[in-house]
C-alpha cells in the first residue's frame, strides 16, 4: 500500500500531465493545416507575405528592427516598380532568419535577397534566451499560437494583405545629438561560430537556388562601428558578396540624423527609411535587371495597396 504522501506526488503528476495531453491535443486540433497561418506576437504582418501571389517577389528584405524600420517595400515598388517584402522581427536571431526564407521560398522566387547582417554580432543572450523559451513554449503547446483558432473553426483562416510589406512607418522625429562617426581602424570583428554558421547556410541557399543576395547595414549610431564592418566586409569579399553599409554612405543619401531617425540614432523613421530603400531599389533593379510592374495587370493588387498605403502615410518628402 502506498502512504498518502507516495500517493499526493502521483496524483499531482497524473493531474500535470493529463493537463498537458489536453492542453497539447487542443492547440493540434486547433491548428491550421496550413501552418503559415500561425501568428506568433513577433510575426503578425510577417505572415502577411503568404498573402502574395505565389511567385509575385522580385526580393526579400531579411533582418531584425533595423530592416523593420529602415525598408520600405511600398516606395521601393513607388519609385521603381519592384515588388518586395520585409521579412524582419524585432531581435531576430540568425537562426530565425534562416527558416524564415526557406519558409517562403517554398512559395517566392525572388532574385534577390538582401541581407541585414548585424543581427550576425548579437551577443544579447539574454534576449536569444527568451527567443529560444518562447520557441520551445509555442512548440511544447501549440495552443499558445491558436488559442483564438476557436473562433474560424466553421471555416478556413484567411491570411490579410499588408500595405506596409511588414515594414513599420513611423513619421516621428526624435533627432540623434551625439556626435559619434564611423572611425577608421584596422581592427576586425569576428563573428559568433554559430552565427557564421547560419550566415554561411542562408548565402548558400542562395547559391543553390540562383539567387542573388548582397549585405545590407542600415544606419544607427547606437552599436555599428568600424571594427565590426571590417569584420562583415572581409566575409563579404571572401564570399565575392556587395556589402552596403549606410553609415559609409550618410553623406551619399543625404542621411540628416537631426530628422531621419525616430529614436534619437537606433532606427530610421519613414524619411530615413525612404532614403535607404530607393538607394536598395536603385541597386538591386540595376545589378539584377528588375522589371517595373507598375501597369502590369498581374499586379494591380499593388497598385491597391500602394493606394491605401498612400491614404494612411501620405506622400515621404525627403
Amino acid at each position: 500500500m502506498l502512504d498518502k504522501k507516495k500517493k499526493s506526488i502521483i496524483l499531482i503528476v497524473l493531474f500535470f500531465v493529463i493537463t498537458y495531453c489536453i492542453l497539447y491535443a487542443i492547440g493540434i486540433a486547433l491548428t491550421p493545416e496550413n501552418k503559415e497561418l500561425i501568428q506568433t506576437y513577433r510575426t503578425v504582418e510577417l505572415k502577411s507575405v503568404f498573402a502574395e501571389d505565389d511567385n509575385t517577389l522580385d526580393a526579400l528584405v531579411v533582418g531584425h528592427s533595423g530592416v523593420l524600420y529602415g525598408s520600405s517595400p511600398m516606395e521601393m515598388y513607388d519609385a521603381y516598380g519592384i515588388t518586395s517584402y520585409n521579412l524582419a522581427k524585432t531581435t531576430q536571431a540568425p537562426f530565425e532568419a534562416y527558416h524564415t526564407l526557406t519558409e517562403v521560398l517554398k512559395h517566392q522566387t525572388p532574385k534577390v535577397i538582401v541581407l541585414n547582417i548585424d543581427e550576425f554580432t548579437y551577443d544579447k543572450f539574454d534576449n536569444l534566451a527568451k527567443i529560444a523559451g518562447l520557441d520551445f513554449l509555442n512548440k511544447a503547446f501549440p495552443i499558445f499560437n491558436v488559442h483564438t483558432r476557436w473562433k474560424y473553426i466553421a471555416e478556413d483562416q484567411v491570411i490579410p494583405r499588408s500595405i506596409t510589406k511588414n515594414y513599420c512607418c513611423y513619421s516621428t522625429i526624435k533627432p540623434y545629438k551625439g556626435h559619434k562617426k564611423m572611425e577608421p581602424t584596422d581592427k576586425v570583428h569576428h563573428i559568433f561560430k554559430p552565427w557564421e554558421k547560419y550566415l554561411n547556410k542562408i548565402c548558400d541557399l542562395c547559391e543553390e537556388r540562383g539567387i542573388g543576395i548582397i549585405f545590407v547595414e542600415y544606419p544607427t549610431k547606437t552599436f555599428w562601428n568600424y571594427k565590426r564592418h571590417n569584420g562583415f566586409q572581409i566575409f563579404a569579399d571572401n564570399r565575392g558578396i556587395k556589402f552596403i553599409d549606410f553609415n559609409l554612405l550618410e553623406e551619399e543619401i543625404g542621411l540628416d540624423w537631426s530628422h531621419d531617425t525616430c529614436d534619437k540614432g537606433d532606427h530610421m523613421n519613414a524619411y530615413g527609411a525612404k532614403k535607404c530603400s530607393l538607394y536598395v531599389a536603385k541597386y538591386i533593379t540595376e545589378t539584377y535587371g528588375l522589371v517595373n510592374h507598375r501597369g502590369e495587370e498581374k499586379y494591380a493588387k499593388w497598385e491597391e495597396d500602394l493606394q491605401k498605403y498612400r491614404e494612411t502615410y501620405g506622400e515621404i518628402e525627403i
